[in-house]
């Protein structure tokens, strides 16, 4: 394990799965992108169909992450007081 890794997957337990997933996550993206240029790349002699459908893909992201909109904040119920009889 990387010091990068150790970094990440440390501190609450609660959080540390999900940490570590996400790291995992972005990690495999990064080599899946070059493997996925390199094989274009050996097909069509190339990098340039490699990158344009790699750059294709992440203005796809942008349009999707453009027209959102922030969550509705949560809907609290008020909390019951009791009175105490003495």
């Amino acid at each position: 394990m990387s010091a990068r890794q150790r970094i990440t997957c440390a501190g609450n337990p609660a959080t540390r799965l999900l940490s570590c997933v996400r790291h995992r996550k972005v990690t495999t993206r990064r080599v899946g992108v070059r493997i996925i240029a390199g094989i274009l790349a050996d097909q069509t002699h190339s990098y340039r169909l490699g990158f344009v459908i790699i750059a294709l893909l992440a203005g796809s992201g942008i349009a999707f992450f453009a027209p959102a909109t922030p969550p509705a904040p949560p809907v609290r119920e008020p909390e019951l007081v009791s009175v105490a009889t003495a």
